[in-house]
C-alpha cells in the first residue's frame, strides 16, 4: 500500500505541487489516505481527503466485485461467463498487461491485512454506507487529526457509486468542498 501510494503521489507531483483534494473509494481510498499521510514528506499540501467507505478491517464479500463486474457488463450489453473476474476489454490488453492485472488482484487483499494506518492532519470527509456510519466512524475518526465528517448514505458498499446514490454523493461533496474553497475577491 505504501509503495502504491508513493508511485500515485510521484505521477501527482509531475502535475501539481498543490494544494490538492484526494479521494478514492474502497480499496483506492485505502490508498488516497496513504497518499494524504506521505504528502507532508513531499511538501504537498492536501486540503482534503475524500474517502468513499475504504474497508480496513475486512475486504468485500466475494460477490460484491462480481456485482460490480456484472453492471458493468450489463451496461455495456455484454454477456459472458459468471465466473470471469475480468473487466470488460481486459482481453485487448497485451498478455503481460493481463498477468500484472491478476498479480495485482491476487496480492493487494493481504497487502489491505497488513497495512497499518497512521494518524493524518488532514480533513477527511467519509462517505459510509447504509447501517455502517458509526463502525467506520470508530475506525476512522482516530486517524483524523484534522477533522473528521461522515456521512451515511442510503445505499450498500457497492451500490455508493452507481447512480442515483453517487448523485446524491457528488451534490453532497461539492457543497462540502465548496465551503472549505476561501471565495477570491
Amino acid at each position: 500500500i505504501e509503495e502504491l501510494a508513493h508511485q500515485y503521489l510521484e505521477e501527482i507531483r509531475r502535475h501539481t505541487a498543490g494544494p490538492v483534494v484526494l479521494g478514492g473509494y474502497s480499496l483506492g481510498g485505502v490508498l488516497a489516505f496513504e497518499m494524504a499521510r506521505q504528502s507532508s514528506a513531499h511538501g504537498m499540501s492536501v486540503e482534503a481527503l475524500v474517502l468513499l467507505e475504504p474497508l480496513l478491517s475486512e475486504e468485500l464479500p466475494p460477490s460484491a466485485g462480481q456485482l460490480f463486474r456484472d453492471r458493468v457488463k450489463r451496461a455495456l450489453g455484454l454477456k459472458g461467463d459468471p465466473t470471469d473476474r475480468s473487466y470488460p476489454g481486459e482481453e485487448h490488453l497485451p498478455e503481460d498487461t493481463r498477468r500484472e492485472l491478476a498479480q495485482f488482484r491476487r496480492l493487494l487483499p493481504p497487502a489491505v491485512r497488513r497495512y497499518d494506518p497512521q494518524p493524518v492532519d488532514v480533513p477527511i470527509i467519509y462517505y459510509a454506507s447504509l447501517g455502517e456510519g458509526e463502525r467506520r466512524r470508530a475506525e476512522w475518526e482516530p486517524l483524523a487529526r484534522g477533522g473528521f465528517e461522515l456521512v451515511e448514505l442510503p445505499a450498500r458498499h457497492s451500490h455508493i457509486i452507481a447512480e442515483p446514490v453517487v448523485g446524491v454523493l457528488g451534490r453532497d461533496l461539492r457543497e462540502r468542498l465548496l465551503a472549505r474553497t476561501p471565495v477570491a475577491g
